[in-house]
């Protein structure tokens, strides 16, 4: 047992070893492009200190698409709040865990934290997990070049699924965006899951592997309606999200794909000439598209153009009062259909606008999406950066790649499930309470 301790033990240490210099180098190539945005200053967190921001990660019952879940939440909320920087901030966000019985770390998802590594949020490599009634500071210097979108979510367990919320990086002050748009939305997709966290979690560790079954639906910004409810069933919690907008305007919509399983594609009724002009927390040259594929951590940013006053009063004479916004899974055994409300504000002549019905679906599919997964390489020979910034990298295109790094991942299952890399598996065996 203790030699079988000590291999697990050098086997890790060494992994921690090898991540940090990885870190500590991209941290160091990264600072001779960058030039940091103030001089570097030491902060003695005693209880004096302040933190920018804070952050609470709490336990309980909360109403989840039409049923009550036992489910982690940040601030009391799904999502979470919005979280908004510009380039060039230092940021200290103070994370406390309130759970009684569970660890918890926050993962900052995209930013590269090649300034403050120990600040990534992933358990038992940047940090120890935060034990119950305890705090960890989180420290974030954004650079130029991270403009974009990103979203944050807890690291421990199966909490992520409800305990996340968008993050959104601005150019530093004085720069506006390459592209222009009048106002912008944010749409984060979530799956939901019947069970509780720490049942899936546990089956997933279990031997033999108990798998969690799939999604049974998928929400938008914390908001989605069971196919199981109930006409009665008419609550905040039970309804479709509304998403709205005002006419004649150009949004920036951002979507966020914070599913565990679920790669959603997405459309919007009425509104099919999008313009895709970021991906991932990096602009690029613009893409002509009717909808997106949105898997798990990934982020878009399209520019969508609202209809106009006539239009909007031609479709109301013809009976249609608002727009579906659509969402189907793909790369599943099980193809989960959601839906959600594009809805006009009342406006100018259309201030007789109604609010649009959130608990009837519609009769039938308004939009045919593609029949297609993952593999199929959705945009894969589109995507292009945009050069429109002197301090952006510049990619290489495909005829000069020298050099395939190939890492080989694998899923075994061997009573329990586990995963490989190059044949080489990763376990974590933290104690319950590390402190």
């Amino acid at each position: 047992m203790a030699t079988l301790f000590l291999r697990n033990y050098s086997r890790n240490f060494v992994t921690l070893i090898y991540y940090f210099f990885v870190l500590g180098f991209s941290a160091f190539c990264a600072g001779l492009r960058h030039e940091p945005s103030s001089p570097p200053r030491i902060h003695i967190h005693n209880s004096s200190f302040q933190p920018d921001l804070i952050l609470r990660v709490t336990a309980g019952r909360v109403p989840i698409d039409c049923a009550w879940r036992y489910s982690v939440v940040i601030n009391g909320t799904i999502p979470g709040p919005e979280l908004r920087f510009r380039e060039g901030d230092q940021v200290w966000i103070r994370v406390y865990n309130d759970i009684p019985d569970e660890n918890v770390t926050v993962h900052w998802h995209g930013l590269t934290q090649r300034t403050s590594p120990f600040s990534d949020g992933t358990p038992a490599a940047s940090q120890w997990p935060i034990p119950p009634y305890h705090y960890f500071d989180y420290e974030f210097e954004l650079q130029p070049g991270d403009a974009g979108t990103y979203y944050y979510h807890t690291h421990v367990g199966f909490g992520a699924v409800t305990a996340y919320g968008p993050l959104i990086v601005d150019e530093r002050q004085g720069e506006s965006p390459p592209f222009h748009y009048d106002d912008e939305r944010t749409l984060m997709f979530a799956d939901v899951f019947a069970d509780n966290d720490s049942y899936i979690a546990e089956g997933l560790g279990k031997n033999p592997f108990r798998w969690s079954g799939e999604t049974t639906n998928i929400q938008l910004n914390g908001r989605s309606r069971s196919a199981n409810a109930t006409a009665n069933q008419q609550s905040v919690s039970c309804s479709y999200a509304v998403v709205s907008l005002e006419p004649n305007t150009t949004y920036r919509i951002r979507l966020i794909g914070a599913t565990a399983l679920s790669q959603v594609f997405v459309a919007f009724e009425g509104h099919a000439n999008l313009t895709l002009i970021e991906v991932d927390g990096r602009y690029v040259s613009p893409v002509p598209i009717s909808h997106l594929e949105v898997h798990t951590g990934q982020r878009y940013s399209v520019l969508l153009q609202s209809k106009l006053n006539y239009t909007l009063r031609r479709d109301r004479e013809r009976g249609k009062t608002h727009y579906w916004i659509q969402m189907e899974s793909r790369s599943r055994a099980l193809i989960t259909t959601a839906y959600a409300v594009l809805a006009y504000t009342a406006v100018g002549p259309l201030n007789n606008t109604s609010s649009p019905d959130i608990f009837t679906k519609p009769p039938t599919k308004p939009l045919l999406l593609p029949n297609e997964t993952f593999a199929d390489g959705w945009l894969e020979d589109q995507l292009h950066p945009l050069p429109a910034r002197p301090y952006e990298d510049t990619f290489p295109e495909l005829g000069e790649v020298t050099r395939r790094v190939l890492v080989n991942i694998t899923q075994i299952t061997n009573g329990s499930l586990y995963w490989t890399q190059d044949g080489s598996p990763w376990f974590i065996r933290i104690m319950k309470r590390p402190y």
